[in-house]
């Protein structure tokens, strides 16, 4: 059977055919909380079914579990609902959830301010609120004036996924999902009038929109039909497309006529032949050029193209791209112009990151290096959560990495440095954020582990930084020590580690641990404020987070050094600092929690089946788990640079060894897993957990527990509210708690 055919994840059904097709899936008894009874789970029908890989062939018994639409699936998630509610005990649940609520309660929740004609404008969701209300307000000591309230447009199924505002300030294009999927629909708010213009950018996803400098038109990247999308009934593809705000502005023809008479927004730039491509536009300071960055997949490499906006008229423009740089094997991204002069970030020639600067005409000069490679690491892109440089002003504003720690330099566009500021551990999730309307501020958000997402203002004259919106913290930051070490891994490679205790906590070698672990797309590994990991630490446990490779620590060669071919060393890094903690006499084996999030999720689960000794539990989230079809699915197939391909005969063996569904063996005793899987998502399908449960419940040979949990209209997450992902943290915890004794 060709492994690319028959079934992909859609839209899950509802109604009688789910519920009378509970009948076919018989039961075996519902199972006992007691460990020192034999597990009993609901009967799993297994198929005939097998995959021709380079000749090997490799059975998927569990096929049917990919269709989410049909009865079968549906009534097997029920009857796999109904075995892990019998196994946990809701009191303990409920006692884990007044904690979390408790140490949650931070105060209002800001995002950083984005400076637009005068104007700030951000979010404030207070604790009693699902979402955060768009207020903006007049320079830094005006009155905030509300724009947007998510929570009284939105319905129970809709989600807020950001927002854009236009660089005049007059306008603010917001964007809304339904059930947790990826792909939303954006509206434009007048912000002076307060009115909501016609039309709709469809197939979206967030809010990233280029804006033309007088604010006529904006560019943005669709994806395709939003409702078409959730289906299942049509392809991602990405086209960027061009929206003409003056055409939908009071007095105009299309003022009164519904979305659906309004014309199109034509494409500008599209790459139907890869069907992977990404776009990233930005508009030039000036707003005379479009600057677009060009990648394929989830690959940190791109292309930069160029377009000259002076094309740019009426609402069907033809606008040409031309080549500015980029070779597809280098990343560069946009961060300005000055003039004719660009600035872009660069690995090119500096695997820790550079900046240069190239003319508008860049045939006229080649690139010039302004600050050149550092023995720091310059965080690009995701590996500080967001676009952690900028150009303000007459500066370059910088985030780097030091020994796992950031440090900002603000640099003057001649290079030389001005301002350097050390940040505690933790991560900047926002990005330094400016504006050429204020040149001497910059804005971030920082998160520590004991220090919740905070907006701070940096003084770029002075130098100085404060918060701008403090909050009230319900702990005490000085009962928590926080160390950063290193170990070694398998192969003698020194690894950065985070170990998060109480101030005071006995090394006696008995310690339970949560490990958390990613290695992928280049993120960096970084502490934050997570109420879980604090209960978990009241609990006596430990809390640690190693920054294995495949990840951003120390720029391109430790990213490369752990993804494809070299995958079995993110999974030697991660077992290496289970190890460190045992020979360290913080814990012993099977006192370990090995936990991962989507992408790490098959980093965790793997590391788990190849060392069983080793671990105590597995707590594995929105994950990938079946790594030789996964990019037959959704969001996954942009994932290739990272995982590999089974497509690729080398590839496919490293794949092979390392895909938790088929690395499980039969008879083989595991620690407890529980694999929480959102029931929309469309970044890691729930088929993954759906077929990995099967297997490991059919295979397991001790009376271990082997669950899924499935988080209702969720999608890659683990709620649609505060309250539902506060549920969901503390059904996990009380499992841990359950299976290791604690």
């Amino acid at each position: 059977m060709n492994p690319s055919s028959d079934f992909r994840p859609r839209r899950l059904i509802t109604g009688l055919a789910a519920f009378f097709a509970i009948l076919i899936v018989s039961w075996a008894g519902m199972l006992s909380a007691s460990r020192s009874e034999e597990m009993r789970y609901p009967k799993t029908q297994r198929g005939t079914v097998v995959d021709h890989y380079h000749g090997i062939d490799v059975p998927d018994p569990y096929r049917w579990l990919e269709d989410l639409e049909s009865a079968e699936t549906h009534a097997w998630m029920a009857s796999q609902e109904k075995a892990l509610a019998s196994f946990l005990e809701s009191d303990r649940i409920d006692r884990i959830e007044r904690k979390l609520e408790a140490l949650g309660k931070t105060g209002a929740r800001y995002s950083t301010p984005i400076h637009a004609g005068g104007r700030y404008v951000y979010t404030a969701r207070e604790p009693d609120q699902d979402h955060g209300v768009i207020y903006a307000r007049r320079g830094l000591s005006g009155e905030p004036t509300p724009i947007l309230d998510p929570n009284v447009l939105l319905s129970d199924t809709q989600s807020f996924s950001g927002f854009s505002v236009s660089p005049g300030g007059r306008y603010l294009a917001y964007t809304l999902v339904e059930s947790g999927s990826r792909w939303g629909r954006s509206k434009i708010i007048d912000i002076d009038s307060g009115k909501t213009l016609a039309g709709t950018l469809d197939g979206v996803r967030g809010a990233g929109m280029a804006w033309t400098a007088d604010e006529s038109g904006v560019f943005y990247v669709s994806y395709g039909r939003a409702e078409s999308l959730r289906s299942g009934d049509a392809e991602p593809r990405a086209e960027l497309r061009y929206h003409e705000v003056s055409r939908l502005l009071p007095g105009s023809e299309n003022t009164n006529r519904s979305d659906a008479s309004v014309r199109p927004d034509p494409v500008v730039f599209e790459r139907p032949e890869r069907p992977d491509a990404l776009f990233a536009p930005v508009v030039s300071n000036d707003g005379k050029t479009l600057v677009l960055a060009v990648y394929e997949g989830t690959a940190r490499h791109n292309r930069v193209l160029a377009a000259d906006l002076a094309a740019l008229r009426g609402s069907s423009p033809e606008l040409e791209f031309v080549d500015l740089l980029g070779d597809g094997e280098h990343a560069f991204q946009f961060l300005g112009n000055r003039g004719e002069r660009f600035f872009f970030y660069t690995n090119h020639q500096a695997p820790n990151g550079r900046i240069v600067a190239i003319d508008r005409d860049h045939s006229k000069r080649p690139l010039v290096e302004i600050v050149p490679e550092q023995p720091d690491i310059l965080a690009g892109g995701s590996s500080a959560g967001g676009n952690a440089m900028n150009l303000i002003g007459d500066r370059l504003v910088l985030l780097y990495r030091r020994v796992n720690v950031g440090v900002v330099r603000v640099f003057g566009l001649d290079g030389r440095l001005q301002h350097e500021l050390s940040l505690k551990a933790g991560w900047i999730g926002s990005g330094l954020v400016g504006d050429d309307g204020a040149p001497n501020e910059a804005w971030y958000t920082f998160d520590g582990f004991v220090t919740p997402s905070t907006v701070f203002r940096l003084d770029l004259e002075s130098g100085e930084t404060r918060p701008f919106f403090p909050r009230p913290l319900p702990i005490e930051p000085d009962d928590y020590v926080l160390g950063n070490v290193h170990f070694e891994s398998k192969d003698g490679v020194r690894v950065p580690l985070f170990v998060a205790r109480k101030k005071g906590l006995k090394r006696d070698g008995n310690r339970p641990v949560f490990m958390y672990g990613y290695g992928f797309g280049g993120w960096a590994a970084s502490p934050w404020y997570q109420p879980t990991m604090l209960t978990w630490l009241e609990m006596g446990g430990i809390y640690i987070l190693p920054g294995v490779r495949g990840g951003g620590e120390y720029g391109d060669t430790w990213h490369d050094a752990g993804i494809r071919l070299n995958r079995q060393n993110a999974i030697d890094d991660y077992i290496a600092a289970a190890e460190w903690m045992v020979a360290e006499g913080y814990t012993s084996p099977g006192k370990i929690v090995a936990n991962g999030w989507s992408a790490s999720g098959s980093l965790a689960a793997a590391a788990v089946l190849q060392r069983p000794d080793l671990f105590g539990a597995a707590l594995i989230g929105i994950p990938s788990l079946d790594l030789l079809r996964y990019q037959h699915f959704t969001a996954f197939k942009g994932w290739t640079r990272g995982y590999g391909s089974s497509d690729n005969p080398e590839e496919f063996k490293v794949l092979r060894s390392t895909s938790p569904y088929h690395i499980i063996r039969q008879n083989r005793c595991y620690p407890p897993f529980l694999v929480t899987v959102g029931e929309n998502d469309e970044t890691t399908p729930p088929m993954h957990g759906y077929k990995f449960t099967a297997a490991l419940q059919h295979k397991e040979s001790c009376p271990r527990p082997a669950f899924v949990k499935i988080v209702r209209g969720a999608g890659h997450g683990f709620g649609t509210t505060p309250a539902h992902y506060r549920r969901t943290y503390a059904e996990e915890l009380a499992f841990l708690t359950q299976v290791l004794d604690m």
